[in-house]
């Protein structure tokens, strides 16, 4: 809920930005957060894996795409300013994509966690699977 104001900040930036490029990179960098929010309402316990995405990234890209805009707008726009400010947004269009791949990262540990316990309990239950015996081992042989 702290979150989501800063990504609507972003949403009210790209609408004003007239460079369709750094408008849509923008955008990205909302829906990306927006995901990263959905997964930690989803498990809060992974919030660790994301926390200076929101306390120190979010709201720096809501400042740097609101600048960007309002250098856009100004009567001379400053050339340098933008393009420096435009490759800010695309450093952090990479940083949030990152954070949103640690998110994934924890789905897949748990995944990996299961799949270790699952063949545990068939080899414990039922014996190893064929490709786990060793050759001299299988079935049908000596």
């Amino acid at each position: 809920t702290e979150a989501e104001p800063l990504t609507e900040r972003m949403e009210t930036a790209a609408a004003a930005i007239r460079t369709r490029a750094v408008a849509e990179r923008v955008r990205h960098l909302v829906k990306i957060a927006r995901d990263i929010f959905a997964a930690i309402e989803r498990d809060p316990l992974r919030i660790d894996r994301v926390r200076r995405f929101l306390t120190y990234y979010l709201p720096r890209a809501a400042e740097i795409t609101e600048a960007y805009a309002s250098l856009e707008r100004s009567a001379v726009p400053d050339a340098a300013r933008l393009a420096a400010t435009g490759e800010l947004i695309e450093r952090l269009d990479a940083a949030f994509t990152r954070y949103a791949a640690n998110l994934q990262d924890a789905d897949l540990d748990r995944l990996d966690i299961e799949l270790k316990l699952l063949k545990s309990s068939l080899d414990e239950d039922i014996g190893p699977a064929r490709a786990d015996i060793p050759s001299g081992q299988k079935k049908g042989t000596t």
